[in-house]
């Protein structure tokens, strides 16, 4: 019986440190998954960057993105996040990795996403939408991922590595 209270001890310490929990700024994880992953042509952006910073992303056009109608965007439930938007014009890739205050935030932030994906699925822009069709979406903890890239199911197996 011992034993099983230690296995389930540590497994509840392993789960509170995945992801967003060990120190390193969302933006760190992101240029960890570049290495191991490389993306497409594209810029990440930041949260911590200041006005001026080749990674500050304006609050204005998160809300663009991540916005919804009459609700607002959720950024109240976001410490911190990274962002990496694609530049093609023939392909939607993206990446969003973002760290709540608690996992009820993170739920929220889950919301955001999903919306967010159905806006791009609906879109009608002249892309190759088959990243947008096989986008992945994971919380890890208080942390929100979610990938629309070449190989989604690879780049999930390599963030899942990256935030553990």
């Amino acid at each position: 019986m011992k034993r099983m209270g230690m296995v389930l001890l540590c497994a509840a310490l392993m789960l509170s440190c995945i992801a967003c929990g060990e120190g390193k700024s969302p933006y760190e994880y992101l240029e960890d998954f570049s290495h191991l992953y490389p993306l497409p042509a594209g810029r990440m952006y930041d949260s911590e960057a200041g006005e001026g910073e080749e990674t500050y992303l304006d609050p204005a056009i998160f809300t663009l993105l991540y916005g919804r109608d009459g609700w607002g965007d959720d950024r109240e439930d976001i410490d911190r996040f990274s962002l990496f938007l694609g530049t093609s014009s023939t392909h939607i890739y993206e990446m969003g990795i973002f760290e709540c205050y608690d996992r009820d935030g993170a739920n929220e932030i889950l919301g955001l996403v999903n919306t967010r994906l159905s806006l791009l699925i609906k879109s009608n822009v002249d892309a190759d939408m088959s990243a947008v069709m096989g986008a992945q979406v994971a919380m890890f903890g208080k942390c929100v991922v979610y990938v629309v890239l070449p190989d989604n199911e690879k780049a999930m197996r390599v963030i899942e590595r990256v935030v553990r």
